[in-house]
């Protein structure tokens, strides 16, 4: 099952990348956002801010995981 064109592209958009960034770009990437958005970063955020953080530190995995893939 590959990636379509929008979705490879809204990966790339996501991850802050341009299309055919080298393996370790993508991973330090990835993993910048990841310290940023994972909502155990940010105990004393509200229900609404962990909430809004889990949602985005999920689409920025799956970005990672597609391009990774």
């Amino acid at each position: 099952m590959g990636v379509t064109d929008d979705a490879a592209a809204s990966a790339w958009e996501l991850l802050g990348l341009t299309p055919g960034a080298e393996p370790t770009e993508i991973r330090r990437a990835y993993r910048r956002l990841a310290r940023t958005l994972h909502p155990d970063v940010h105990p004393d955020a509200s229900d609404d801010e962990r909430r809004s953080l889990s949602l985005r530190f999920a689409e920025v995995s799956e970005a990672y995981r597609s391009l990774v893939a």
